[in-house]
């Protein structure tokens, strides 16, 4: 009886170690693969900050304010002359000196009569 009490409890702490074992294993293994996405996201990360380097220290350079300067604020240097050219605004196309419907609004008139 003494001996089947003995195995009886050297099995269930054996089981209990190996269960425990088991979900050390398996927190350890969840925390590589946890650290592998975190270390590829980490990557991931470095080379957007080397390309907003690359583009921040483009767009300090000299050259490329002044293309800005003179697309978006319409500045010029000393001595040239700024010209705008108005667009024309036209909801359709003309044809024979008429404004034509864009197809969408001519089928709308043909659909509902409008």
């Amino acid at each position: 009886m003494r001996s089947k009490l003995i195995q009886f409890f050297v099995t269930g702490l054996s089981l209990y170690f190996l269960l425990t074992g088991i979900g050390k294993i398996n927190n350890l293994w969840q925390g590589k693969l946890r650290l592998e996405r975190e270390k590829a996201h980490f990557e991931t990360l470095l080379e957007d900050n080397r390309n907003l380097r690359l583009e921040l220290e483009s767009r300090q350079q000299p050259e490329f304010i002044e293309a800005v300067a003179r697309d978006k604020l319409g500045l010029a240097k000393p001595g040239e002359t700024v010209v705008i050219v108005p667009t024309k605004q036209k909801t359709g196309t003309e044809e024979n000196g008429k404004l034509e419907l864009p197809r969408w609004q001519q089928w709308f008139k043909l659909l509902f009569g409008s």
